[in-house]
């Protein structure tokens, strides 16, 4: 598993040069008189004098009116005047998706780290854009067709909302089966669906394993599909449990799983496997935990095609906040998320990215989604 999310992590960095640190920077260019503009990172000092030093630059935001702005955030746009054409190297972060807040009207908002198309923006609630988004140059307003990197845009919104800027949709095409393992098998005889992973038990579905204690990743393997090559056959099982005294790459298998690849009376023998795509249908699931509340949140995500890379909720101040993932298999906020309902983001191992709005706090229960991670390549 450790060895798939380093496959993640080089996809990143190819598609964005390298991954975000404070010693990203970017280019930005300010021609003389009025530019609609945006920080296309997180700066490292967002103050204005500091961003154009030595330049002087007077910056305007707008909230409904214009206001005078000191400092400057991603994912905001703003009117900026220098006292001359400058072209500046900003220090900070790049920002490969963030989700900005906007108000019933005209908004003018800014840009991340990669150009996106227009098309690509999201909005939370759904289809609240009701205009096309207009940039600026020295031939005044026009219609744009992507949110470029760097630039600001004013856009219409029918009601309170967001809009989510994402460059995900850009990720080389994702392949689950690279990645092979070897190890041994053996198997528990107490195998019933549930386990470490605390997904219910199936008892008509038993081709099930746990996962070694490294390849478990903290959960990260929880309800992976795999295809597990024996002596004798090889076969498709689903991770549920974690085997915390097996070596890495190996799988302690049910009995069920074990004898369709070789004689049960060996009781351990050579495998190798990977992962493959989980053969499910409709939306991913929600679970709370039955302890769940307002004041104490733990989210489990099920019925879905890839592992789980990260989930995050957004907040009321309208950020996204990432929830931290709990060895059995669900993700805790300490704190609460509040008491719904709640917009959550999910992506998964390939980053794949989901959204999905008005889950109900349903303590102990399920609660559907609104749509599935796509289906990789699987060449």
């Amino acid at each position: 598993m450790m060895r798939i999310i380093s496959l993640i992590l080089l996809s990143l960095t190819y598609c964005f040069g390298r991954q975000s640190s404070p010693t990203d920077s970017a280019r930005v260019h300010l021609n003389p008189g009025w530019n609609l503009s945006s920080v296309p990172l997180r700066p490292a000092d967002p103050r204005v004098s500091q961003l154009f030093s030595p330049s002087h630059v007077t910056a305007f935001a707008y909230a409904g009116d214009y206001l005078n702005a000191e400092s400057l955030s991603v994912g905001n746009g703003y009117w900026l005047k220098p006292d001359s054409g400058t072209t500046q190297t900003i220090p900070g972060s790049f920002v490969i998706d963030d989700t900005v807040p906007v108000t019933a009207g005209w908004n003018m908002i800014g840009s991340i780290s990669q150009t996106i198309p227009a098309s690509a923006v999201q909005s939370i609630p759904p289809g609240i854009v009701s205009s096309r988004f207009f940039g600026y140059n020295s031939s005044g307003y026009f219609v744009s067709d992507s949110i470029q990197s760097g630039s600001g845009y004013w856009v219409r919104v029918s009601s309170d909302g967001y809009l989510i800027l994402s460059s995900m949709g850009d990720l080389p095409l994702c392949s689950p089966t690279q990645g092979t393992h070897t190890g041994d098998a053996t198997f528990y005889s107490f195998a019933d669906g549930g386990g470490n992973c605390l997904f219910d038990p199936t008892p008509n579905d038993l081709m099930v394993g746990a996962m070694n204690q490294t390849d478990y990743a903290g959960s990260a393997i929880c309800g992976a599909c795999l295809s597990v090559s024996g002596p004798n056959a090889d076969i498709f099982i689903r991770i549920v449990d974690r085997c915390p005294e097996c070596q890495p790459g190996d799988i302690d298998l049910s009995p069920l799983a074990f004898s369709k690849i070789a004689d049960t009376a060996l009781g351990r023998v050579k495998i190798s496997w990977h992962l493959v795509t989980c053969n499910i249908s409709g939306p991913i699931i929600y679970h709370f935990m039955d302890a769940s509340s307002q004041w104490w949140t733990a989210v489990q995500i099920r019925n879905y095609r890839y592992p789980i890379m990260s989930v995050e909720y957004l907040t009321s101040g309208g950020t996204f906040a990432n929830v931290n993932r709990m060895s059995y298999n669900y993700f805790v906020e300490p704190n609460g998320m509040g008491p719904g309902p709640y917009t959550f983001r999910v992506t998964d191992m390939f980053g794949h990215v989901l959204v999905d709005t008005g889950i109900v706090l349903n303590v102990g229960g399920n609660v559907p989604g609104h749509g599935q991670f796509p289906l990789c390549d699987s060449r």
